[in-house]
């Protein structure tokens, strides 16, 4: 059944719904119950929706399943995305009265928004109804949507806005002013082969790749980038190739900031028999560069599927085959791990005042000689070695040892305090103390701040 004429909102397209026996005829005939859908006497049929824009509150074409009928009782007639009724689709659905009573019926009002696969099924009973298409512009159903695939070489010659799937590739591709992958990768290398005349130089790449991120070789001899020129997408040699000679060019397109390339090597030694060799991981052809005991293999004298390259000839015997295969690594751009940033990546002089919190560095990072605050002040008991910047005061009956910091620099500073009743032996650690070399004593409530100068005075 079709229903392409335009039904308003207070004139819809009706169908006359009944129920009655499934026949050899439903499509569904053997699943679910023994009852079927007939709209205006047809048995279960297809119907075909027509939508609209949604530009206007009325663009909408409303359909209506009236289930006035008395063989409707219990049967209840709704939408679903598909047709096991997994999920039921409500919007622009409206539903009045018990099916099978005077004045029941299902209206949907299709709009650009409707799915364009959707099944009118009983809410009670399985398999009851049949599929609905709609002309709109929203896929339906909860499945997957499959897209036209295929090899690189069996891609159109493109128009911006295609996708398709990559089977050589195994990615999503889409055309801008070329195809290429969707969501971005690492560099795509990109294979251009042709074949000397003896006369031509100039010869036009299927892309514009920068000439660093160009590999070429003419009968498998890599070509120094002296040796040639590229200005957009022709490479114009020096000298015209050789005739009969194989020219192979791959050119790498930039990588996204997102992700890199990075070289897999697979290694094997040829017997003179074996031909079919397993990669330490899957890649696409193009991205595979070959070598014979150093010699650069072109990409006619081999293929890969999935981690398998085979050649079309038996590498000889001892011959060492070396396989480099690019591969996306992804390097996500955001906060550093704790402790992974050094010293060394840090910008000479790009640390500010202003990216130093107020009153977060202590005497202990501050130069010697540097003035500052003092360590706040600690109060000891026993003996104890100082250390530049240290307020000490010293409460204790009995004798303590505080012994000066080793080796001093010009600048450092202690102060001591003896608030008991017991000497303060002040060690010298080494140094001199007021030119002389032995240790100070501080009596009962004495203080001293010392002051280190040099080594003659101390």
């Amino acid at each position: 059944a079709v229903a392409g004429i335009y039904g308003s909102s207070s004139a819809p397209v009706v169908f006359a719904v009944t129920v009655g026996s499934k026949t050899a005829g439903h499509p569904y005939n053997g699943d679910g119950s023994g009852s079927a859908y007939f709209l205006n006497g047809v048995e279960a049929p297809a119907i075909k929706f027509s939508g609209a824009d949604n530009v206007t509150s009325s663009t909408g074409y409303y359909y209506k399943f009236d289930q006035s009928n008395s063989s409707n009782s219990g049967h209840p007639l709704l939408f679903y995305y598909d047709a096991a009724k997994t999920t039921a689709f409500t919007t622009g659905v409206t539903t009045s009265g018990t099916a099978g009573n005077a004045g029941a019926h299902t209206t949907i009002a299709v709009t650009a928004d409707t799915p364009n696969i959707v099944y009118y099924e009983c809410t009670a009973h399985a398999y009851m109804g049949n599929v609905a298409t709609a002309i709109t512009t929203t896929i339906g159903t909860t499945a997957a949507l499959k897209v036209p695939s295929g090899t690189t070489g069996q891609r159109p010659s493109g128009v911006a806005g295609q996708f398709r799937y990559s089977t050589t590739l195994g990615k999503f591709e889409g055309y801008t002013d070329a195809w290429g992958e969707i969501g971005g990768g690492a560099a795509d290398l990109k294979l251009n082969s042709f074949t000397g005349n003896g006369s031509t130089v100039a010869y036009t790449l299927s892309s514009n790749p920068v000439e660093d991120n160009t590999l070429v070789y003419v009968d498998g001899v890599y070509q120094n980038k002296t040796g040639y020129a590229i200005v957009n997408n022709v490479l114009t040699f020096s000298e015209a190739p050789a005739n009969s000679s194989a020219i192979e060019i791959t050119a790498a397109t930039i990588a996204p900031v997102e992700a890199s390339t990075e070289f897999k090597i697979s290694q094997f030694t040829g017997n003179g028999s074996t031909t079919a060799y397993t990669l330490s991981a899957q890649t696409p052809e193009n991205n595979t560069n070959v070598y014979w005991d150093g010699v650069y293999q072109s990409k006619s004298n081999y293929s890969v599927s999935g981690t398998t390259l085979t050649f079309s000839t038996a590498p000889p015997n001892g011959v060492a085959v070396e396989v480099m295969a690019a591969h996306a690594v992804i390097v996500s751009v955001s906060t550093p791990d704790d402790n992974t940033v050094s010293t060394a990546k840090i910008v000479n002089s790009a640390v500010t005042t202003a990216k130093i919190a107020d009153g977060s560095i202590t005497s202990a990072k501050l130069g010697a000689g540097v003035g500052g605050a003092f360590n706040d002040f600690a109060i000891k008991t026993s003996a104890y070695t100082a250390v530049t910047r240290d307020q000490l005061i010293v409460n204790s009956s009995s004798t303590v040892t505080i012994t000066l910091p080793a080796s001093p620099a010009a600048g450092n500073v202690v102060f001591i305090k003896n608030a008991g009743t017991g000497t303060v032996t002040v060690g010298r650690n080494g140094s001199k103390i007021n030119s002389q070399t032995q240790d100070g004593t501080l009596a009962a409530d004495a203080a001293a701040t010392l002051v280190f100068v040099d080594a003659t005075i101390g």
